[in-house]
């Protein structure tokens, strides 16, 4: 009886080749034996097979009626395996999971800068329990420059570290280490908050712009990491994680004014702050130690593909790269520069044109109001415009153009009710005018930073991460360069010439 027996092998040929074969057991007796050596299959497993044959004459026929199929690498057989159906995300745990790390992306330095009242009394007059915001002190006036000094010089290293080593670390080990370390800090800092600083005031703010440029660099190390993980999830993800990132102001500022509506002292207010922003972060630490176990995180996370230490990008990678996203990467820094000459070094200073007539709306509310929790919320529905309008290679020169429109807000905001001032006239006296000018600022840049991040996947599909990675070392790069354009800015155009 004669058998009749159709089986694919592949053979291994060299380290890097394969010899795809068909051989054809027709008229194959049973009884003769026959081993095939250096077998595997087509999903790598090595095999052997014993094939029964009567005699030299049945074997080199076999051998004569070979057919070389292809000559490939073993990886292409990988990717032709059928992939299985993505699992449901559970109770939308990575979905919200995605949010939070959007929240965090920029909530750390959201919480210093919206403390705004805390900041006030602590660097106030000592000599007095109460604010006046028509007499600041010298670090009262400097405080949100300097923040925006520290944050981006921090930033620069951190940025250069993270772009030459952070490839040598799995994404989930520097998540985990960045979210520790802010946490840490974060308890730390609050821990500070009820400890009486009037006899070493000048210290105190050293130490809290040195807390801050820790915060700074680990949290660029955590958006760096990030934005390495999350575009490996679907596209919604990507955008409920800006949706996040857009909110994390939002979130702080409503925080803010909620502790200032209780009518507590102003270092009770700062307690709750900043014990609800550490709360938040654990939530994150927690939220992403439990989703290592979920189906879904690890069908797209979980993947020696994605977990596997990758190497240095080359030159060429680095030019084809920049050649495709440098529309965005130009808007970007366009956008940084004009935002960080007036916000919050300038805006910060903003007050509303009924200051001291004893409402409270004018004295305690106006500054966390408008200029931080309504900049974010308009800024949140710029973002939303954003995501229906891409950039695309015939588009991107208006694009960039456009933006470098956006300068005019700067002059505008020097021009508004900022104090105290000396070389500047104040045209724009009334509350309403400010809202306008510092609302089209907001929407500007929320819509613009959204544009860009949801148009950098089309652009250059296969290499979001290293896109993402260019991107914000180039912003972080020139954040710090222009970080002190925010002091020459004070300095010059509403500052006095000596500050008492």
């Amino acid at each position: 009886m004669q058998t009749h027996i159709g089986i694919k092998i592949v053979t291994i040929i060299s380290p890097r080749m394969l010899l795809l074969a068909d051989f054809p057991w027709r008229g194959v007796s049973p009884k003769a034996i026959f081993q095939i050596p250096h077998c595997q299959s087509e999903i790598g497993a090595p095999i052997s097979h014993r094939v029964k044959m009567e005699g030299y004459n049945e074997i080199s026929d076999v051998f004569n009626r070979v057919s070389i199929a292809s000559i490939e690498k073993s990886e292409k057989f990988h990717q032709e395996l059928p992939k299985k159906p993505a699992p449901k995300d559970a109770f939308y745990l990575v979905r919200f999971l995605c949010l939070l790390f959007g929240l965090l992306h920029i909530m750390p330095l959201t919480f210093f800068v919206t403390a705004n009242n805390y900041w006030m009394y602590k660097l106030r007059d000592v000599s007095s329990e109460t604010v006046d915001l028509n007499n600041k002190t010298t670090l009262q006036t400097y405080f949100n420059s300097g923040l925006m000094i520290t944050q981006s010089t921090s930033n620069i290293l951190c940025m250069l570290l993270s772009s030459a080593f952070a490839h040598t670390i799995e994404v989930r080990s520097r998540v985990l280490s960045s979210l520790s370390i802010i946490a840490i800090l974060f308890v730390l800092f609050t821990a500070l908050i009820k400890v009486n600083t009037d006899s070493w005031q000048t210290a105190f703010f050293v130490l809290s712009l040195l807390t801050l440029s820790v915060i700074c660099g680990v949290l660029t190390l955590f958006q760096v990491s990030t934005l390495a993980l999350i575009p490996k999830f679907p596209p919604s993800y990507m955008k409920m994680f800006l949706m996040g990132q857009g909110g994390s102001g939002v979130f702080s500022g409503c925080l803010q004014i909620i502790c200032l509506a209780t009518g507590t002292s102003t270092q009770t207010s700062a307690l709750f702050y900043f014990c609800s922003g550490t709360a938040v972060i654990f939530l994150a630490l927690f939220m992403f130690f439990i989703t290592k176990h979920l189906a879904f995180y690890q069908y797209y996370v979980e993947d020696k593909t994605v977990q596997m230490r990758k190497e240095r990008l080359s030159k060429d990678e680095i030019k084809y790269v920049l050649k495709n996203i440098w529309s965005c990467i130009a808007i970007c820094l366009i956008a940084l520069v004009n935002l960080m000459l007036i916000h919050t070094s300038i805006t910060g200073l903003v007050v509303s044109e009924n200051y001291g007539v004893g409402n409270r709306w004018n004295d305690v509310f106006f500054v966390p109001t408008i200029t931080y929790l309504y900049f974010d919320v308009v800024g949140l529905f710029g973002r939303y415009v954003g995501e229906k309008i891409l950039i695309t290679r015939s588009n991107a020169k208006w694009w960039v153009s456009l933006t470098v429109l956006r300068f005019v807000t700067v002059p505008l905001i020097m021009l508004c009710n900022a104090k105290p001032r000396s070389h500047l006239p104040v045209w724009f006296p009334h509350d309403w005018q400010y809202i306008i000018i510092h609302g089209v600022l907001a929407f500007t840049h929320g819509f613009l930073f959204n544009m860009v991040f949801l148009s950098i996947p089309r652009l250059i599909p296969g290499k979001e991460e290293a896109a993402f990675l260019l991107v914000l070392t180039s912003v972080g790069i020139a954040g710090g360069l222009m970080s002190p354009l925010s002091l020459l800015g004070v300095r010059i155009f509403c500052m006095k010439s000596h500050i008492d």
